[in-house]
């Protein structure tokens, strides 16, 4: 597949990346990046077999760690002991769920444990968000602070690509931002993850990815350009 650029409108104007194909290659080489992408497609070939969400998530928890979650172990202690809020809010995120249905999600569910759990030691919305994109891959974008601040407009763009300070409604604007553009270039999107041999990606990861390696990833600076 010869590089096309990956177009996409944001809040701040259209962007484009001009080698997609490169920059998933240069990201999934990167070794927190693979394993997390790798072990996102194993809990997902686990739950089709029959595990559970909930059984899952103490091997879940540590894997965030590979794209640099700022939650602790004291975090994932916390989160441990909210079973019932992480069950209402796996259930309001279907294991089979898509963002093709995004309008039918319980959106009010899904606020309200996600509030809930980022009250935990040392949570934020941004960990949250790697520890979901594991178990929900097909759903749930990472609320990475650049990524926010390009897409919605809600923020300005922070000086470090580490920062953890997405709130609730700033996630909310990503979120229905990410749902309609994932569905709309669905098959550019499945195109790019057909030739991404690093990993198992489906289309709403490999948005997510472009994000992450247009805006996070300094090395990509220069690939993503505002288009006419």
């Amino acid at each position: 597949m010869s590089e096309t650029v990956f177009a996409f409108p944001t809040a701040t104007g259209t962007h484009a990346i001009a080698a997609p194909i490169a920059a998933l290659r240069l990201r999934g080489e990167l070794p927190g990046a693979s394993g997390y992408d790798r072990a996102a497609h194993l809990f997902r070939k686990l739950q089709f077999e029959g595990a559970t969400a909930l059984d899952l998530l103490p091997a879940v928890f540590p894997n965030a760690w590979m794209v640099n979650a700022r939650a602790t172990s004291h975090t994932f202690a916390a989160w441990s002991a909210m079973s019932e809020t992480w069950d209402t809010l796996l259930t309001a995120l279907p294991f089979d769920g898509s963002l093709f249905d995004f309008a039918s999600l319980d959106h009010d569910a899904i606020e309200k444990t996600m509030w809930a759990l980022c009250t935990a030691p040392g949570a934020t919305l941004t960990s949250l968000t790697k520890v979901l994109a594991l178990l929900r891959p097909q759903l749930v974008p990472i609320a990475h602070d650049k990524v926010v601040a390009v897409v919605t407009g809600r923020v300005a763009m922070p000086t470090s690509s580490d920062t953890e300070t997405c709130t609730l409604a700033d996630f909310k604007a990503l979120f229905s931002w990410f749902a309609k553009n994932a569905c709309e270039k669905e098959n550019e999107l499945i195109a790019l993850a057909r030739n991404h041999e690093l990993a198992t990606l489906d289309a709403p990861q490999v948005l997510d990815r472009l994000l992450w390696s247009g805006f996070c990833d300094p090395r990509h600076a220069h690939a993503v350009m505002s288009a006419p």
